[in-house]
């Protein structure tokens, strides 16, 4: 199959301003993040301008997600607590890129 038939799959993840900034107001390695200043700081920023790319670890936790067949309050709770392990593994992810890349630049 070439790449041009190939199916395209993608997962978008829309929180409100209010939501997105209790889940990560208590986590320290959050305020690092560009995208959680740019929010915090009212900046407005338009779909698509913070593009991750997704590794194996951010596709487990999403279809664990998705799978969830918790019940009651834990669905809550369960919910919160993958969704901060998605934003801490693509900030690890980003951290390791500029470290890459950084050593690269030296060589």
């Amino acid at each position: 199959m070439s790449s041009h038939d190939e199916k395209l799959h993608y997962t978008r993840i829309l929180l409100s301003k209010k939501f997105y900034l209790g889940l990560l107001k208590n986590e320290h390695w959050a305020k690092s993040h560009p995208f959680y200043n740019e929010v915090i700081q009212n900046r407005p920023v338009e779909l698509g301008t913070y593009k991750i790319h997704v590794n194996y670890e951010m596709i487990s936790i999403l279809e664990e997600i998705v799978t969830n067949s918790h019940e009651g309050a834990l669905v809550h709770y369960y919910l919160l607590s993958k969704l901060k392990a998605l934003f801490l593994t693509t900030q690890i992810c980003e951290s390791e890129k500029k470290v890459g890349l950084h050593n690269i630049m030296k060589k």
